[in-house]
């Protein structure tokens, strides 16, 4: 492992700590615990070797959390699916897109691209469901 890849993965480890105690303090228990559930879930998308896979299996969970809370908040995911869209899209979009991407094309590279875009992608699915969850 690199530097620059060490210092990112120390720098990831830390933002994933902080959030995880924002949660705690910012959220409902039962809310906490369907968010922290699909984050780590989230993580796990990000292993999936085949670039295209990882992200779609990464939205998926993101939107499945969507569907949990609004569920445990006692409104239908139907009944807000334009609501939930709408802030899904405005917390996914443009950092899920780009940071996804990235990690998901690094593992098209042979060997240590498998690992550094699994690294990327999970410090990055973790914080960005976090985030989606507050929202």
């Amino acid at each position: 492992m690199s530097v620059v890849d060490d210092k990112l993965l120390k720098s990831s480890i830390k933002l994933v700590k902080f959030m995880d105690k924002e949660a705690d303090k910012l959220l409902p228990q039962e809310i906490v615990d369907v968010v922290k559930l699909h984050s780590k879930l989230a993580v796990g998308s990000a292993w999936i070797p085949i670039p295209g896979a990882d992200i779609a299996a990464g939205a998926a969970t993101i939107w499945g959390m969507y569907v949990r809370i609004n569920n445990k908040i006692g409104l239908p995911f139907g009944e807000s699916v334009m609501k939930s869209i709408g802030s899904g899209v405005a917390t996914n979009l443009a950092s899920y897109a780009a940071m996804m991407g990235v990690g998901s094309l690094i593992k098209l590279i042979p060997g240590i691209g498998t690992w550094t875009g699994a690294l990327v992608m999970s410090a990055t699915l973790y914080a960005i469901t976090l985030a989606s969850g507050y929202v």
